[in-house]
């Protein structure tokens, strides 16, 4: 198990599954008529679909299929038309906040719309499309929406897209991958890949098409498909509809139509890196960041301080060369918030920032922020990048969620507390030749890699039942992961890295009791899943923990 699975594991670990699926077949096509009546399909999945059902309705009420509009065949002008008029059924049914993607999945004629109203696990996107001169919603057998968290993925012009669900009990994980066609109008499911980890022997089983497969069979169908060169679309990247003001959605349409773009994407990447200004706080930064979720837009005044940190979902509106921000200030524990507003001007020279309290018109001029240099950091080598975290210069980010960046004063160091951090040593910890630095603390601290001119945390330990440390085996340095805190009970994880972008290699052992409510029961030992007498297993654990280093 890689750490990041690992982590997403401990987090887990106890909470009930927030979706089934149904199982994923070619069905029959349905009959014509079936696209103008999805609400009675909704209503007999949801039957089926229960959980689903409930926590959706927490966030976006009964979703009914909005009247479909009827325009002449082949008039694509009146496309976008068709689009608007579903998004206004939404608005007149009390749908107030939700956002709008346009894609160009099956490479015809028109561009594909996409409605999300969350990113919340049960979220996922409702697929619009043009059929015989009519706006019909794509569905699957059983399924009206597609993917989790507010988002899918789509390969661009290929008539393919994914819907990823992940699902979690209190015994195991399961991640469920759909390969998804659109045909007359309709989802037909092509392929479905299932992965299956056990917690209790973090073993995994893998499907496809409910046959069991190995791993190399999976990535196989991931590659015919071309998972990895995917597109994504999401809700954090949409544009945002909360009232009957229709004109991004027309300009997103209408922007690189035939393309996937809505045109905010193109904006932000442009925008994306660094920019420095000086404020009565002294130099602060600027920064436009492309993370998993879309793109974070940050102004920090100084070190300690912010002025505000939000993402694409609190941009109202982009024209010309402005970004409008609408970012909640203060919000009360009745839900009612209060507003500031801000606008970024952005030209060749840099982005110029303007706020106001109450609306855009009367906002006034900050400052003046001018990106840095891209080569700036390009002849820095590793050990330097390091020492400017630490010394505060610049932030580390960990390598799944660039959105997490955080600088090391963030971290309460040198408290002489028992959660405190201190700068360690630095070590080549991923076998890659250079140093990574430690920052020693609770439950092991954090150990950092830099590369790319950037620092990325790669390991940290989390808890008592996740204690970082690391050892010399074989020839390299491992990672540890330990797991001693119940009597009767040790589980330890080893991972390899050959860079700490790389990992090569893992070890999973173990001992606990027999009967773990009898104490005097026999214990059993375990190497990789395989159960080894007591001198095999305690021989392993005298190399590994000879070498250990702790970094408490």
């Amino acid at each position: 198990m890689s750490l990041t699975n690992m982590k997403k594991v401990v987090g887990l670990t106890g909470i009930l599954a927030v979706v089934s699926l149904t199982a994923c077949s070619n069905q029959p096509e349905a009959p014509e008529s079936a696209a103008q009546n999805v609400q009675t399909d909704q209503e007999s999945a949801e039957a089926d679909q229960e959980t689903v059902t409930d926590d959706l309705s927490k966030q976006q009420g009964e979703i009914s299929q909005p009247e479909t509009m009827a325009i002449e065949s082949g008039s694509q002008d009146k496309a976008i038309e068709l689009y608007v008029n579903v998004l206004r059924n939404y608005l007149s049914e009390g749908k107030t906040d939700f956002a709008v993607s346009f894609i160009d999945l099956d490479d015809d004629s028109t561009r594909e719309m996409v409605v999300f109203f969350g990113e919340s696990q049960a979220d996922g996107g409702y697929l619009f499309t043009i059929k015989n001169g009519e706006a019909v919603q794509v569905v699957a057998e059983g399924s009206d929406f597609f993917g989790q968290y507010g988002g899918f993925a789509y390969k661009e012009k290929g008539n393919i897209f994914v819907a990823e669900n992940e699902s979690v009990t209190e015994s195991q994980t399961s991640t469920q991958v759909f390969y998804y066609a659109m045909e007359n109008g309709k989802a037909v499911c092509k392929d479905v890949t299932q992965s299956i980890t056990q917690f209790d022997s973090d073993e995994s089983r893998f499907y496809v098409n409910d046959l069991e497969v190995d791993s190399e069979e999976l990535n196989r169908i991931a590659e015919k498909y071309g998972l990895s060169e995917m597109s994504a679309v999401g809700y954090s990247d949409g544009v945002r509809v909360r009232n009957e003001q229709m004109d991004m959605v027309y300009n997103a349409y209408h922007k690189d139509e035939g393309h996937s773009a809505t045109g905010k994407e193109d904006t932000l990447e442009s925008l994306v890196g660094e920019y420095d200004y000086v404020s009565d706080n002294g130099t602060g930064r600027l920064t436009i960041q492309k993370t998993s979720h879309g793109y974070d837009i940050s102004d920090y005044d100084s070190e300690s301080s912010y002025r505000f940190l939000a993402d694409s979902s609190n941009i109202e509106n982009m024209e010309e060369d402005r970004i409008y921000i609408k970012y909640p200030e203060q919000v009360f524990s009745d839900g009612e918030a209060v507003f500031g507003y801000y606008i970024l001007e952005y030209d060749a020279d840099g982005i110029d920032v303007y706020y106001g309290k109450s609306a855009f018109e009367e906002a006034e001029f900050l400052y003046h922020a001018a990106k840095k240099a891209e080569n700036a950091d390009s002849e820095r080598t590793a050990d330097e990048l390091l020492d400017l975290f630490i010394d505060g210069s610049i932030s580390a980010a960990n390598s799944e969620d660039p959105a997490s960046a955080f600088y090391i004063t963030d971290l309460n160091m040198d408290t002489g507390e028992w959660d405190s951090y201190s700068v360690g040593e630095k070590a080549d910890l991923d076998n890659d030749g250079e140093n990574e630095l430690i920052i020693c603390g609770p439950y092991g601290g954090i150990y950092f890699d830099a590369r790319d001119n950037k620092v990325y945390e790669f390991a940290a330990g989390e808890g008592n039942a996740l204690s970082l440390s690391y050892v010399y085996y074989n020839g390299a340095v491992w990672i540890l992961y330990s797991n001693s805190m119940n009597a009767g009970y040790e589980a330890y994880h080893m991972e390899k890295y050959e860079g700490a972008d790389n990992l090569a290699a893992e070890i999973n052992f173990g001992e606990e009791l027999t009967d773990p409510d009898n104490a005097e029961s026999e214990t059993k030992y375990t190497l990789n899943g395989a159960v080894v007498s007591y001198d095999e297993y305690s021989e392993f654990c005298s190399k590994i923990f000879a070498t250990e280093v702790s970094t408490n």
